[in-house]
């Protein structure tokens, strides 16, 4: 459901990383990126109710993207920097 709702973008990264936030939200209960579902997603069984679902999905996915993208990009810049900093002291 989540890949056939996110529609097909140019940079085919900041899907799949727009998709894997999604997934840590719906079906983690993640919220480290400071999104939460306005309404519970699972009833009392946990069974999904998949309306609310698709609604939070069509309704959240450009604002999730762009917070798990922006923490994405951090975590990259992090690696390198370690990395090169790990390279000079090499040298």
């Amino acid at each position: 459901m989540m890949k056939r709702l996110v529609p097909e973008l140019e940079n085919n990264q900041y899907r799949a990383c727009v998709i894997a936030a999604l997934r840590r939200v719906i079906l983690e209960d993640n919220v480290t990126l400071g999104i939460v579902p306005p309404q519970p997603l699972r009833d009392s069984v946990g069974v999904y109710d998949l309306q609310a679902v698709e609604d939070f999905i069509t309704k959240t996915w450009e604002k999730l993207g762009e917070a798990a993208w922006s923490l994405h990009k951090a975590h990259y810049h992090e690696h390198m920097r370690l990395k090169h900093g790990e390279e000079a002291e090499r040298a």
